[in-house]
């Protein structure tokens, strides 16, 4: 799996990872409230994707965290998220060809705690994973490098952690000690983000992932759930905040 050695980025400080994008908590894509019926209750994950500054299309929402997101046009499979079949007509020309190289895109799969994402694309991904990096002691908003297939590198130097339950779990505990706030705030590590093709951050022109051409934003919804759970345990602040659900 990536380790730090793979770091190619930090974005700057003011420009940490929950101020890209969303530019509030309103814009997160939350889970159902838990006392309200949905045909949706048992997706695991969101999956929004953009053209740089614009959401285009619906959430992808799947009920497993073994799927795929590719460039093809789809294929009916209810665990692949073809960005090939989402239309925009306000395109602008520098996603057309970005579009062209996502390909076989990559792969999510959850083992014994843990989920990773696999890039299969030709091209390099480019990732905030904020949770990965509190565990490697990185900046939040630190963008970690997975190279593409055609870069010859075998399997491990395209694969991250994205996700991991026991981590989470333990930083959760922590939280509900020192209160609301805290748990509240864990909705950063709920929040992956993934670039195809085209990287930014601090080494690149394009500062943030809203400079990008293609990107998704992944929205654990059973881990905000979790976070909703034990914030319906604790005393509200004074101050309203919102809840997950």
């Amino acid at each position: 799996m990536m380790d730090a050695s793979f770091r190619t980025s930090t974005a700057d400080e003011q420009c940490g990872t929950m101020h890209v994008m969303p530019v509030s908590d309103e814009e997160i894509e939350r889970p159902p409230r838990n006392n309200e019926p949905s045909s949706e209750d048992s997706a695991v994950v969101n999956i929004l994707h953009y053209e740089f500054k614009d959401r285009v299309g619906p959430p992808f929402k799947c009920h497993t965290l073994n799927l795929w997101v590719d460039g093809f046009c789809g294929s009916g499979d209810p665990t692949r998220f073809s960005l090939g079949s989402l239309g925009n007509s306000s395109r602008q020309p520098g996603v057309i060809p970005v579009r062209g190289q996502i390909g076989k895109g990559m792969q999510m799969q959850y083992d014994d705690g843990r989920t990773t994402i696999t890039c299969l694309c030709e091209s390099p991904m480019f990732v905030q994973a904020p949770l990965h990096a509190k565990r490697l002691n990185d900046d939040t908003a630190t963008v970690y490098r997975l190279s593409g297939v055609a870069e010859g590198d075998d399997v491990e130097n395209r694969t991250i952690d994205i996700f991991d339950e026991a981590a989470f779990e333990e930083l959760l505990q922590e939280a509900r000690q020192q209160g609301y706030r805290h748990v509240y705030a864990l909705q950063n590590l709920c929040i992956c983000r993934v670039s195809f093709v085209k990287g930014f951050g601090k080494s690149y022109r394009r500062t943030t992932i809203l400079d990008t051409p293609c990107w998704i934003e992944i929205h654990f919804v059973n881990y905000l759930q979790r976070l909703d759970e034990v914030l319906s345990t604790l005393p509200t602040p004074t101050h309203d905040v919102h809840s997950f659900s």
